[in-house]
């Protein structure tokens, strides 16, 4: 990752460089159409010297929610405002996603590793797994559908996405819900105790168990529905976006009664 400069018409704008992993699968013209505060909004690509993707300019101090979470995993931090976070991080990226399925496009890829901490803890919406190599390992060869043979990151994933090879805003869903549930156990690794046949014997078996750590039962219900097993039974972003919008309202105004209180 390093900064430049492009020009555009008559100005010259300020941008991150991120090289791109060589089999990356990019599609500029979506990329580069999309506004949004909480998406990372891309300028386009460069082939030279290598591949790579031209984004906003963000602080290089600025890291993914996985380093994040692990980060305060590791210093004891946060553990007691858990489902704040999870609320607080969640609504700027259901906000997000409610935006992409508004206009019927689907990330595929939602997961902690794909959204990036600002230093004003903005969190941002991106690909960003495609630029780095140290989640390689999260992306496996599988067989879906008919017999088609693709990388996937089947921890995150809907069993509709690798029986029928089939996306909607309902298998992002299911991500999402695999999100809200990273966040609450501090970036851990979903089914840690499986190898992954038997996370793909599960998933074509339609039998996804997730433990969700005590958090509140509305969160709870929130990302058990996420789960359903038909896509048709999951909420949409739209209805994800308006819950949890009032819970951080909610939670916002029990902590300005806090404040009021204790001065």
């Amino acid at each position: 990752i390093c900064q430049g400069e492009l020009q555009i018409n008559q100005s010259v704008v300020p941008v991150t460089i991120r090289r791109l992993l060589s089999n990356a699968s990019v599609q500029s013209n979506l990329l580069t159409s999309l506004c949004h505060p909480n998406i990372i909004h891309a300028y386009g690509f460069c082939s030279e010297p290598t591949m790579s993707l031209l984004t906003e300019s963000l602080d290089l101090t600025s890291i993914d929610l996985y380093q994040y979470l692990q980060h305060y995993k590791q210093e004891q931090q946060m553990s007691d405002s858990l489902y704040a976070t999870a609320i607080y991080f969640g609504s700027q990226i259901a906000s997000a996603l409610a935006y992409l399925e508004s206009l019927h496009i689907y990330h595929r890829d939602i997961a902690a590793r794909n959204c990036l901490v600002t230093l004003d803890l903005t969190i941002k919406l991106h690909d960003l797994a495609m630029c780095n190599e140290v989640y390689t390992d999260d992306y496996i060869l599988v067989t879906v559908g008919n017999d088609i043979e693709t990388r996937r990151p089947i921890r995150w994933c809907a069993w509709e996405t690798i029986c029928l090879n089939r996306f909607t805003s309902k298998s992002d869903v299911f991500s999402f819900g695999v999100f809200l549930w990273e966040i609450l156990t501090m970036a851990e690794r979903p089914h840690s105790l499986l190898d992954d046949n038997q996370v793909l014997c599960n998933l074509r078996n339609s039998n996804h168990y997730l433990f969700i750590p005590s958090c509140g039962l509305d969160l709870i219900d929130l990302i058990s529905s996420c789960w359903h097993k038909c896509d048709y039974d999951r909420p949409t972003f739209c209805q994800i976006n308006h819950i949890l919008c009032q819970k951080q309202q909610q939670l916002m105004t029990k902590n300005a009664d806090n404040y009021q209180q204790t001065n």
